[in-house]
């Protein structure tokens, strides 16, 4: 790697953290395009491609939608087969946190119910589309009137509800944004591979191997105010987050 290649992908690749309880953890989501020896990690925009990866087990990445100014905001997805390489995912001084760690994490800011609203950042323009009022908006009569008010009404509590749903308080500076996920498909029937839940809700992976197919992730949505660690296939697209070593 030539020295300007380096300096580029240092300021790219840069972060602030944030020390929670005994740990220092990075406010923003990773977003290396290699592994700490310098090995290139493949880029896989095409669908098949991308579930002929996790099928083989080799390591990718992308950003959500294959668009990178996704990438300016949420970092890039990788499959598991990244995370786990031995020449290293993390940056040096970093490592990709185990389960044990995301416990010691959730334990030190009171526990599930509530972790997932804590580790969210405060989000004040939510990616949720404005209340357009109805096509049929110039009612004939009061009993139309009435019903458009419902309509109005019921689009603005769902909306409500998105909103409180998308954004945390970010109590302890951890800045978790839905960066939704990449889903992974590839059986005899073929494959099925496309991008989800953006603004809506996000997931972490883990070092830690639940099976020969699952890997464990740190999941932020629920109620919006919950967290789960749940083990999920390796071939999907999900964020991660370093810790200092």
């Amino acid at each position: 790697m030539n020295n300007a290649l380096r300096i580029t992908e240092n300021l790219l690749n840069s972060f602030d953290s944030v020390v929670i309880g005994e740990q220092e953890w990075m406010t923003r989501n990773l977003n290396v395009p290699r592994f700490r020896n310098g090995d290139i990690i493949p880029e896989i925009q095409d669908p098949e491609e991308w579930a002929k990866a996790g099928t083989e087990k080799k390591p990718a990445w992308c950003y959500y939608d294959n668009d990178p100014a996704n990438g300016k905001i949420y970092g890039k997805l990788y499959n598991w087969h990244a995370v786990n390489d031995q020449r290293g995912l993390a940056p040096e001084g970093l490592r990709v946190p185990s389960i044990e760690d995301f416990d010691i994490l959730v334990a030190f800011i009171g526990g599930w119910d509530y972790a997932g609203h804590k580790l969210k950042a405060v989000v004040k323009h939510p990616p949720v589309p404005p209340l357009e009022p109805e096509v049929n908006d110039e009612p004939t009569n009061d009993s139309e009137d009435l019903w458009q008010e419902f309509l109005r009404r019921n689009r603005e509590k769902k909306r409500n509800a998105i909103i409180e749903f998308c954004s945390g308080s970010n109590e302890v500076g951890f800045t978790a944004l839905s960066a939704g996920y990449r889903f992974y498909l590839f059986d005899e029937h073929g494959s099925n591979c496309y991008f989800s839940q953006v603004g809506i809700e996000t997931g972490f992976w883990s070092s830690t191997e639940d099976d020969s197919k699952n890997a464990l992730i740190l999941m932020l949505d629920s109620d919006g105010h919950e967290a789960s660690s749940i083990p999920w296939t390796k071939g999907f697209g999900y964020s991660v987050r370093c810790l200092k070593r």
